[in-house]
């Protein structure tokens, strides 16, 4: 019996851990993602990019997105 409480706080323990490692992943893409669309947004005000553009609309969609994936 004790080595199946064992066994399964030993699961517990390594979900646990692969949780925290994939939020952890999660926000460093949120973070690097923040930071694309900040330049995005510097380049536009600047008149370098061009917010007509629709790849440049595309590319700030999926930006957003996966900053808004970071719980």
């Amino acid at each position: 019996m004790s080595k199946l409480l064992s066994h399964v706080l030993d699961r517990r323990t390594e979900r646990a851990e692969r949780r925290r490692s994939h939020i952890a992943d999660l926000r460093k893409r949120a973070t690097e993602a923040d930071a694309k669309l900040k330049r995005l947004y510097d380049a536009i005000e600047n008149g370098v990019a061009d917010l007509s553009d629709p790849m440049l609309e595309d590319r700030i969609g999926e930006l957003k997105a996966t900053r808004e994936q970071a719980p």
